[in-house]
């Protein structure tokens, strides 16, 4: 598991281009690595970052995004 929690952050990490993902994947492993590195990736962008919407419908558990889970909350 890479993150407890990223809400609308993670979507940065699209700006990795194309392979590098898998690569920062394994340099930044654990929870705390690869917070600092999504952290990295926004100071760089904060300033073109005018909104991010987050939709919490429906969310995953467990190892993602391949062989993740939805987690279904009943309301």
């Amino acid at each position: 598991m890479s993150m407890s929690f990223s809400a609308g952050i993670k979507n940065l990490y699209g700006c990795v281009p194309g392979l590098m993902k898998v690569e920062y994947h394994k340099y930044a492993s654990k929870n705390k690595e690869f917070a600092d590195f999504l952290s990295k990736i926004y100071l760089f962008f904060k300033d073109k970052i005018r909104f991010t919407l987050v939709d919490g419908i429906l969310s995953m558990e467990g190892n993602g995004p391949s062989t993740g889970g939805l987690l279904e909350k009943q309301i």
